[in-house]
């Protein structure tokens, strides 16, 4: 079921009591924040409960630019060692490398060379690649 907000025009905003804020939202605003770098320039830090699906995300934003297996672990390995708090065993790091290489890189244009859209989402950031590593590290 999808809920649509609906106001009276003509009320006025202190004759109007303020909406609950909804679970999900208290959960944002009071959930611990996660050390991630923002547009500034801030260290990544990789936190328990984070890591490996971080990692895995990264490894699928390279994967997608034709990053094959040996550069992809070997880029994954030194997030892990520098980035994450603790690190992920080496294993688990080849696991989370070996998982993002099962996916196929897209077709990429002939003259520019850049991965070409496959579905909706990719779309809008065919042509910003910082844009698609900025999402896959949680980045807004």
């Amino acid at each position: 079921m999808r809920h649509r907000y609906a106001w009276d025009a003509t009320a006025h905003l202190d004759d109007v009591a303020p909406a609950s804020l909804p679970p999900w939202a208290v959960t944002l605003v009071t959930a611990p924040r996660r050390s991630l770098p923002g547009r500034e320039g801030t260290v990544l830090r990789l936190c328990e409960g984070e890591r490996n699906v971080r990692l895995f995300q990264l490894g699928c934003a390279l994967r997608r630019y034709g990053v094959e297996e040996p550069a992809l672990r070997g880029a994954l390995e030194a997030v892990n060692r520098v980035q994450c708090v603790p690190p992920l065993e080496p294993g688990e790091v080849a696991k989370i490398a070996a998982s993002a290489t099962r996916y196929t890189p897209p077709a990429r244009c002939d003259l520019c060379g850049a991965p070409l859209p496959q579905d909706d989402e990719r779309r809008g950031a065919v042509g910003d690649e910082d844009a698609l590593i900025a999402r896959a590290l949680g980045v807004r």
